[in-house]
């Protein structure tokens, strides 16, 4: 069986084979990407950027959990700007997210980003596209919000989540990072600490003050503590609020 009939048949090996054919750009990638023809529009694209242990992996992992209890199927993209020489203390985080690889309807992907600014390599659009044709029901991509990738994520993503936690003092200032022009959520995870109040209020302040601030439409903030599982429903149901859901 060649590759386009094993990965219309859903094997994960042949999703993976055929994502490392189109990041490579070799012959078999393009032709079976032409063949597949126009992208579905099946899926919805969720975004979830955000410094260093936040927690993103481990929303990931509980915000999958819930998609396929509900008979939904999800693809994930871990974008790693880290390289291996580096000692891969990213990896660590994303233990928990591998043990969804053994679930029939995951499929988990993680790729480099362009270098040191966590940009969002051309190989990533790519794989997102693989994912599309595979109907996946949500593509999650974690990218770490530094640099260009907070920008990138915008172009990218149907539904943006930016991941933050208590006590990262100036670095918690929305407006300062940019978070407010890109993001459609902000979750203060690790919502038990002491200091997760203020947090909080920070971020809600930070919203209302922002100069686009539109009560219609503006960024909501809600808190979570995702390695306990909570707020996990209320994240899920913002995603399904926006308006790139019903498109699709």
């Amino acid at each position: 069986m060649n590759l386009l009939d094993e990965f219309k048949k859903g094997s994960k090996r042949a999703i993976g084979r055929l994502i490392s054919e189109v990041e490579n750009k070799t012959e078999i990638g393009l032709q079976i990407m032409k063949q597949l023809g126009d992208l579905p529009e099946k899926s919805v694209v969720v975004g979830i950027t955000g410094p260093p242990g936040a927690g993103k992996s481990t929303l990931i992992y509980q915000l999958t959990k819930k998609m396929i209890s509900q008979g939904s199927t999800v693809g994930i993209i871990a974008v790693d700007p880290s390289s291996p020489l580096s000692g891969g203390a990213l990896l660590g985080d994303r233990i928990r997210m591998s043990e969804l690889s053994g679930e029939n309807n995951v499929f988990i992907r993680s790729m480099a980003s362009r270098g040191s600014l966590g940009g969002i390599s051309e190989a990533v659009y790519g794989a997102v596209e693989v994912l599309k044709h595979c109907k996946m029901d949500y593509i999650l991509i974690e990218t770490v919000g530094v640099g260009q990738s907070e920008v990138e994520i915008r172009n990218l993503a149907d539904f943006v989540i930016f991941v933050t936690v208590p006590g990262l003092g100036d670095d918690i200032q929305a407006e300062k990072a940019g978070v407010l022009e890109i993001a459609d959520l902000i979750v203060l995870n690790k919502a038990d600490r002491e200091d997760a109040d203020h947090a909080l209020r920070y971020l809600e302040n930070s919203v209302r003050l922002s100069e686009d601030y539109d009560s219609e439409s503006y960024v909501s903030v809600l808190s979570a503590v995702a390695v306990k599982d909570q707020g996990i429903d209320e994240i899920l149901n913002k995603i399904k609020e926006g308006k790139h859901f019903n498109e699709t």
